[in-house]
């Protein structure tokens, strides 16, 4: 499809206009489609120059998810939109802020937000009961207080500004299902200008348990021998508690998944793995 999107009156040499467009995305012929974006400037007759970008354009899709049955969502202070995303999911049997009395552990997932994981997730507390019985609990983002809950599998964490990560150590599995190499990069924000996936990440210490599920290398440089480990993170990862786990994810959810559909992809496959025990 082709449109006019209007007309410059003068411009002179050296300066620049800005011009207001507005795009209408044309019906996808499947999940997901490959397109090209073409602006071309004309004096009405004679092209002077054109610009081609590459972009990729998803279904809306009508009804994400499918209820596995019997389980419950206990919310414990995650942000608005992991919030109303989960209850929109259909996943779950109820999607609540208190654990649904004589709930199965296997069918219940906890997810928490990252303050609050340093409360919740200490041992004795109901939620850590749970999970020890069978759970899945999914903190996110929660800093250092992983590092102090699993000290034998954590080593510690990082602020970052994570353009992109690598779900090679989880491919072929249900969480990266319909994800594809360059996914997980570059994700749009909400009230944000900049594009990127993670804004902080985690070292996993050599001989614990937690099992990295994607991946992150920080930008840097050239550096001595000794530092090379130091870039070898994760932004998902799991730690096995008991019969139960708890899954880290560091990825910015909150912050992407109204807008970008590759984090909702992510998010929503995030829930079912967590879901399905």
């Amino acid at each position: 499809a082709t449109a006019n999107l209007g007309k410059i009156e003068d411009l002179p040499y050296y300066s620049g206009q800005r011009h207001p467009i507005r795009l209408r995305v044309p019906q996808t012929k499947g999940t997901r489609q490959l397109l090209n974006l073409v602006f071309r400037l004309s004096d009405g007759k004679t092209e002077i120059s054109r610009t081609l970008d590459r972009i990729e354009i998803f279904a809306k899709p009508a009804n994400p998810g499918t209820q596995i049955v019997g389980s419950h969502a206990v919310m414990l202070s995650p942000g608005s939109d992991l919030r109303e995303f989960t209850a929109a999911s259909r996943m779950f049997a109820t999607v609540s802020d208190e654990i649904p009395a004589n709930s199965d552990p296997t069918k219940t997932v906890f997810l928490i937000g990252g303050a609050e994981s340093a409360i919740v997730m200490q041992p004795g507390m109901n939620a850590r009961k749970l999970v020890e019985q069978g759970a899945t609990a999914i903190l996110f983002s929660p800093g250092k207080s992983v590092v102090d809950l699993f000290p034998n599998d954590v080593l510690s964490v990082r602020n970052v500004t994570g353009e992109y990560a690598d779900h090679e150590p989880s491919a072929g599995t249900k969480l990266t299902e319909g994800l594809r190499a360059m996914d997980i990069k570059w994700w749009a924000r909400k009230n944000d200008w900049r594009v990127f996936v993670a804004s902080s990440a985690h070292r996993l210490k050599p001989g614990g348990t937690a099992r990295e599920l994607i991946r992150f290398i920080p930008s840097h440089g050239y550096i001595s021998a000794e530092r090379v480990p130091e870039q070898y993170m994760v932004v998902v990862f799991e730690i096995p508690v008991g019969n139960g786990r708890v899954l880290i994810c560091d990825l910015d959810l909150e912050q992407s998944i109204d807008l970008d559909p590759a984090a909702r992809m992510l998010m929503l496959n995030l829930l079912r793995v967590a879901a399905d025990s």
